[in-house]
């Protein structure tokens, strides 16, 4: 019999902001630290905290990460699900499509946790192929 009292389960929300031929990645600093510093990026994620709204918290996150006010529009557009830990930890991943404005697209200046990237050009960078292959489809 399993002990469900070890059994823990993660909400995350991921925004896939593309515009121009271009898709936003962030730097991934815990993932850079489980690859032994390799460089690896990501479309943006955040844990949802318990009792917070999925659609509350990637609005709120990219607001805050971008300097933004307000986007065209934010919705949900694929989720996807695994174990870890010998079916410990369960995590639940909602991957919103993010719309935004032009002008906030053009203000982002690429640093190095921070870029618009050609969608052409990720094969150059580390990260889930899960997302590249999102990326290829155009969803």
């Amino acid at each position: 019999m399993q002990n469900y009292l070890n059994k823990e389960q993660t909400v995350v929300v991921s925004g896939f902001l593309s515009q121009n031929g271009k898709i936003l990645l962030v730097r991934s600093v815990s993932m850079m630290e489980q690859l032994n510093d390799t460089e690896y990026y990501d479309i943006p994620s955040w844990e949802v905290p318990f009792g917070i709204d999925p659609q509350e918290k990637i609005e709120g996150a990219l607001k805050k990460l971008l300097g933004a006010r307000d986007f065209i529009e934010i919705y949900p557009m694929s989720t996807y699900s695994f174990l870890q830990d010998d079916g410990a930890s369960h995590t639940i991943g909602i991957v919103y499509k993010v719309n935004a404005p032009e002008k906030l697209c053009e203000s982002v200046k690429n640093c190095e946790d921070i870029r618009f990237v050609d969608i052409e050009d990720i094969d150059a960078y580390i990260f889930s192929d899960r997302i590249k292959d999102m990326i290829r489809k155009g969803l």
